[in-house]
């Protein structure tokens, strides 16, 4: 995918982590469908992509790794095409 920006967050080598920043570009990323039997795990967070920036139409969830789950929920973390 190309022309992603994420909102609340950076991405990083470990994954996603809060940021003071509003939001980021992503270069192409690349998503793969995946079947877990196993519940999400305390090192991932879920998060929306949204089709633009109302946030009123979600494509999907994605679980990605992340530090500090609580804070980057709280900070509303998103995935947004553009």
């Amino acid at each position: 995918m190309a022309d992603i920006r994420l909102e609340g967050a950076e991405w990083t080598s470990q994954g996603l982590i809060p940021s003071e920043m509003i939001s980021t570009s992503l270069q192409n990323i690349i998503l793969r469908w995946q079947v877990s039997a196993n519940a999400s795990s305390v090192d991932t967070l879920r998060v929306p992509l949204y089709l633009n920036s109302d946030r009123t139409r979600i494509l999907l969830s994605a679980e990605l790794p992340g530090q500090q789950r609580d804070l980057l929920y709280l900070q509303g973390v998103a995935l947004i095409a553009l």
